[in-house]
């Protein structure tokens, strides 16, 4: 598989709600590379470095969405749990 590296001008929010199996959060040297660009959702969880999975919804959106997606961050969460 092709290693990918986001560009520098990506940001990453990881909320703090996601947790390692083991019950520690995740934090970015945990997440796949493969993960980190292009736009999209993945639903249900993802697939961490070390090959565990992390159950919640990953999305990779551009940064000229970043004020919009984390206005409604808190409904996107209650939408997932309900």
């Amino acid at each position: 598989m092709a290693m990918f590296q986001p560009v520098d001008t990506v940001k990453i929010h990881i909320d703090q709600d996601v947790k390692k199996p083991d019950g520690t959060q995740v934090t970015i040297d945990d997440i796949r590379p493969d993960y980190l660009f292009g736009n999209g959702v993945t639903c249900c969880g993802f697939t961490l470095k070390d090959g565990t999975d992390v159950a919640a919804v990953f999305f990779v959106v551009d940064q000229a969405y970043d004020t919009q997606v984390r206005a409604i961050l808190e409904d996107i969460k209650t939408a997932v749990v309900s």
